[in-house]
């Protein structure tokens, strides 16, 4: 069995006790990715990463650890799992800006969908969902953010290439550019 270690340490500007880091140890093709105190458990197959998240773990946060420490530029995303809170955008046209709607009790996660791109080289991930609770109701927008409450299984399915994104001057949105 072979063990590796890798890591990268983030200083936090005014926090002289801690020293968050990243660490991902590989043991027979099972990789786990520590980013602070969460385990990020996944296993990449060719071009698709599986992630399992376990209570406590941020959707959004934990995708894009797992995409920069993969290097993926360009992808598709999808996943369900169970969610103890979770912060759901619709976007007004008229203020250029998102409608966040918070939700902290548990919820089902039927449908997570979104890509993996990039703005100024940098990683940008856009996600939507919908999401429902105890009583069926059931909502939907753009993912801001959500915290696993049982289990979350996500799928990543890799692109090769890269897609750019830039502001668009008459929504606002961040769209995709190809000619970058």
């Amino acid at each position: 069995m072979k063990l590796f270690v890798n890591c990268i340490f983030n200083f936090i500007p005014n926090n002289p006790f801690t020293k968050p880091f990243s660490l991902s140890l590989k043991l027979n093709s099972l990789i786990v990715l520590i980013r602070g105190v969460i385990v990020i458990n996944y296993k990449r197959f060719d071009q698709t990463i599986v992630l399992r998240l376990d209570r406590g773990e941020k959707v959004k946060e934990s995708i894009q650890a797992v995409c920069e420490k993969e290097n993926v530029t360009l992808a598709t995303v999808n996943g369900i799992g169970g969610l103890d809170s979770a912060s759901i955008g619709i976007y007004n046209f008229d203020t250029s800006d998102y409608k966040i709607n918070e939700f902290n009790e548990f919820l089902e996660l039927t449908s997570l969908l979104g890509n993996v791109t990039q703005m100024d080289g940098e990683y940008y991930g856009h996600f939507h969902a919908i999401v429902g609770n105890s009583k069926g109701d059931a909502f939907a927008g753009d993912l801001d953010e959500a915290v696993i409450g049982a289990a979350g299984e996500i799928f990543i399915h890799i692109i090769n290439g890269t897609v750019e994104r830039s502001v668009d001057d008459e929504t606002g949105l961040n769209v995709l550019n190809f000619d970058k």
